[in-house]
């Protein structure tokens, strides 16, 4: 405390003391005994309440101990279960935690670990994924201001994330294992990772990559079976040893039918291998058929035909045949998509078909269309009949939203031969590019797409994109540029995808164990994405019994809803909007795969190399009281005592408010009860 506040707390005494003698020595000349008594509380009080004016502080330090943190994290994954005896794991991890040698060094922590890291509320062993290096780097995370030691209580198999010897170096802080399960390295065989897409298309080759690896140091030789079913679809010999631990397949599958099939590649096992569970993985590939079939109609000759037919025809994926207007009119509903070149009233009877059955259009006009007859087959557009031609050029629309397209040089193509006269639109048609005419851009449309009443349609104002197709060559070097244009009109108009107020999106099939999502996505009557919906997901067994029901969350711009771990199975799903009647569904397939069913023995090298890196040791389970003692006399890890510098104000004394307090109310009942009040 400083001399200044010591002087003005020497001067609030003298005030204090002062004013009480002048109130009741010099003021009131009677009951002397009581002036006293009263002069007395008034002094506390009047002091009382000037230092809390005056507010002095007072030094304080406090000392106190700050122990390490000892995180004590148990791999809680299914692997476990079978490495070790679980009362042996149970019985050493509450030694750990109730150890008095420990406790008395350490702030002990317990975790679980799996696919992720918690606190450990019970030992299950059902986590069905590993994931060691998430753990390390969340733990460094919390206690990366303190002085902090990992022990991880694991076999060393870690299934997903980062390598967990990599991830502890980068940490500096030394990492303990205590290691479950047999450390002996046996001779074993293994299918590491089946790498392939998800998808392939019907009577195409699909390319696979397998990794495979081999522990022991014998000369072996094996096969490699790759089948579907009771069916061999491929077989390869391959031989290990010392020098050759591990082997890369690649090869090609047919996809021969559409729907999701299974494969399954195995290692064909040793003699003397006991695990052979990891000899084996299952992969499934959804087979598409997205070949569209497409059928241009017209009733003349014309070299935009040709170009029609070459661009579409680019993507292999989709053929195309010419038609006139003669055309079988049931033959119509074997085509995707159906191109309506220059119509006439000649097609009359093909529009009334299409109309029948919702097909998607594509119509592209001309100096040669009958205006007045289009006029009526159709109700996305009116044009003006002058029976005058022009020619336009394009411009592109940079509001146009239906899909992403680039700007091709319209500007720089050869002009389009269109029919003079204003087209009027309805609400439901997307501009992609307007007609340019002389250099002076107008508000007629090009190149437009409509979707109206679950139907897509294209248009094309114009004759004449053979040129365009021979421009994109000249400028580019390639047609790919106005090929893709065409392309993304055809796939526009093939989708049958229509607008509805709930989306579902899902995997047709999912590996056992790994995590299940499905999303929704629900619109409001405009087709706004509305949040406050509650949407609600049921899951369907074989037997169409429930096994799963849960609400949707939402999560930025869609709904979702996760999955618990299900049996290997054909699953069926559906999404309501409850209280709308809004529904949708879906069914996907679970394929056996236990992640955690590929391991037999601990990792002990892994393990022994990421605790040697950084400082730390790696023991068997055994060892724990080892460990107890390796930790309790490492000087690394002494608790430190710290000092805490305060100033405390008499602010913040409350007996201080309490002497006021009772001063006052003293000295008030005395007066009161002296007739004095």
């Amino acid at each position: 405390m400083d001399a200044r506040t010591v002087l003005l707390i020497v001067l609030a005494g003298i005030v204090a003391l002062g004013v009480s003698i002048f109130q009741y020595f010099f003021r009131l000349k009677r009951g002397k005994r009581l002036n006293i008594l009263f002069a007395f509380l008034r002094f506390i009080t009047l002091f009382a309440l000037l230092l809390l004016l005056i507010d002095p502080s007072i030094k304080s330090n406090a000392y106190y101990t700050v122990k390490p943190v000892l995180t004590l994290t148990l791999d809680n994954s299914a692997s476990m279960d079978k490495m070790g005896d679980r009362a042996v794991v149970e019985e050493v991890l509450s030694r750990l935690r109730e150890n008095d040698r420990i406790n008395d060094r350490f702030d002990v922590e317990v975790y679980s670990l799996g696919e992720d890291t918690r606190v450990l509320d019970s030992v299950t062993f059902a986590e069905r994924q590993t994931n060691i290096a998430s753990s390390l780097r969340n733990l460094n995370s919390v206690y990366r201001k303190r002085n902090y030691v990992p022990i991880l209580l694991t076999d060393g198999n870690a299934n997903i994330g980062e390598d967990y010897r990599y991830v502890a170096r980068e940490q500096e802080q030394p990492v303990y294992f205590l290691a479950v399960g047999d450390t002996v390295q046996y001779e074993d065989l293994r299918v590491d990772r089946v790498n392939v897409n998800r998808y392939a298309y019907l009577d195409n080759q699909f390319p696979v990559e397998v990794i495979t690896s081999y522990t022991g140091d014998a000369e072996v030789t094996t096969q490699l079976v790759v089948s579907q079913g009771n069916t061999v679809m491929h077989r390869e010999t391959v031989s290990y040893g010392p020098q050759a631990k591990s082997h890369i397949f690649n090869f090609f599958l047919p996809a021969n039918s559409v729907g999701v099939r299974e494969y399954t590649v195995r290692l064909n096992t040793l003699a003397d291998e006991k695990n052979v569970s990891n000899n084996n993985k299952v992969f499934a590939v959804e087979v598409l058929d997205q070949k569209s079939a497409v059928g241009i109609v017209s009733s003349i000759i014309h070299p935009d035909l040709g170009a029609f037919k070459k661009s579409i025809e680019s993507n292999r994926l989709r053929s195309v045949e010419i038609l006139d207007t003669n055309v079988d009119l049931d033959a119509l509903n074997t085509y995707d998509l159906v191109v309506l070149f220059e119509p006439t009233d000649a097609f009359a009877p093909i529009f009334k078909k299409l109309d029948a059955l919702g097909k998607n259009i594509f119509i592209v006009t001309g100096p040669n269309t009958d205006l007045g007859f289009l006029d009526q087959a159709q109700n996305i557009f009116q044009q003006q009949q002058t029976n005058q031609a022009d020619e336009a050029q394009g411009y592109l629309n940079p509001n146009f939203s239906s899909f992403q397209i680039e700007d091709i040089g319209f500007q720089d193509f050869p002009p389009l031969e269109t029919n003079f006269g204003r087209i009027n639109l309805s609400n439901s048609v997307d501009v992609a590019v307007y007609q340019s005419i002389g250099g002076i851009q107008t508000q007629n449309p090009l190149i437009a797409v409509a979707e109206s009443d679950g139907r897509r349609e294209a248009l094309i104002f114009g004759s004449g994109l053979w040129k365009w197709r021979g421009a994109s060559y000249r400028n580019s070097g390639s047609f790919e540029g106005f090929d893709n244009l065409i392309d993304k009109l055809v796939q526009f108009t093939a989708s049958t995808i229509k607008k509805t107020r709930m989306r579902v999106e899902y995997d047709n099939f999912y590996y056992g164990g790994s995590g299940i999502k499905i999303n929704a996505q629900y619109f409001n009557k405009n087709y706004v994405f509305d949040p406050g919906e509650r949407l609600t997901l049921q899951v369907y067994g074989e037997n169409k019994e429930k096994v799963f029901e849960s609400p949707m969350i939402v999560k930025g711009g869609y709904y979702e809803a996760s999955l618990p771990t299900i049996e290997a199975g054909k699953y069926t799903f559906t999404v309501t909007a409850g209280g709308q009647g809004i529904a949708e569904g879906g069914a996907f397939k679970v394929v056996p795969y236990d992640i955690e069913d590929q391991y037999s023995n601990a990792d002990w090298a892994r393990m022994k190399l990421a605790a040697d890196e950084t400082g730390g040791r790696a023991l068997t389970i055994a060892q724990a009281d080892d460990l107890i003692d390796a930790l309790v006399r490492d000087d690394r890890f002494r608790p430190v005592q710290k000092e805490e510098r305060k100033r405390v104000t008499l602010i913040d004394f409350r007996i201080l408010l309490l002497i006021l307090a009772v001063s006052l109310a003293a000295e008030w009942f005395i007066r009161k009860y002296n007739g004095l009040i």
